[in-house]
């Protein structure tokens, strides 16, 4: 079953006086639970797709679909609901609030649901047990390892309950054990939760996990 769908999509930025279009009549299927690794050189739009895909960015032209729901033209608050009730994004850097505990970074996350207090506190709980930090609930980001501080990451991710996860380069801070653990994560996120995961990646390891490879070059994407 086809759970995001985009057509025809295009999409340009302003490069000071010159109009630079990064994504040029781009399609793109997507089955609901699979695990989708994009790859392609630096600068090739690879964030611009995923914006696209999360609803964060509008395309110029062309339709993306996500479960039967059109995004394409949606209102600001339309988007944000979307992000809130069908999205998480796990980010190369991170993203955490330097600030706030691993578990209140966790319910950063979930506060965009309409959910009480009591059960953003209860599912940032299950989720960071669940990715192995039952230990560091307390921490701040300083005091965490770059795997210790995604891991917080993912399960921001995924304890607002999203039916889609987009990766940017989630292990492209990290050193290469490291970056295993995380793609072993992942795989296992995907497959316990069926969620479904639309990654951007360097990481060659990821290759052998993932049920379809694109490469996005010259504006296009092409099955690897």
């Amino acid at each position: 079953m086809t759970f995001l769908k985009a057509e025809n999509i295009s999409k340009s930025y302003m490069s000071g006086e010159t109009e630079r279009e990064v994504l040029s009549d781009l399609g793109l299927n997507i089955e609901k639970g699979d695990m989708t690794l994009i790859i392609g050189p630096s600068g090739s739009g690879k964030t611009t797709l995923l914006n696209l895909l999360g609803g964060i960015d509008r395309p110029d032209s062309g339709k993306i679909v996500v479960d039967n729901r059109n995004i394409s033209h949606a209102s600001d608050d339309e988007l944000r609901k979307h992000r809130a009730e069908y999205v998480g994004f796990i980010f190369q850097f991170y993203n955490l609030m330097p600030t706030l505990s691993a578990i209140e970074n966790v319910e950063l996350g979930c506060e965009i649901r309409d959910w009480s207090k009591e059960k953003v506190k209860k599912e940032s709980e299950k989720y960071l047990k669940r990715v192995g930090l039952k230990k560091e609930l307390e921490k701040f980001p300083q005091q965490l390892s770059g795997g210790q501080q995604q891991r917080v990451a993912i399960a921001r991710a995924l304890a607002k309950h999203p039916k889609i996860i987009f990766g940017d380069e989630p292990t492209g801070n990290l050193d290469e054990e490291t970056s295993m653990q995380i793609i072993e994560l992942l795989r296992d996120v995907n497959h316990r939760f069926g969620t479904t995961m639309v990654i951007v990646s360097h990481d060659r390891e990821l290759r052998q996990y993932a049920d379809n490879i694109y490469e996005l070059r010259k504006g296009r994407l092409n099955e690897v």
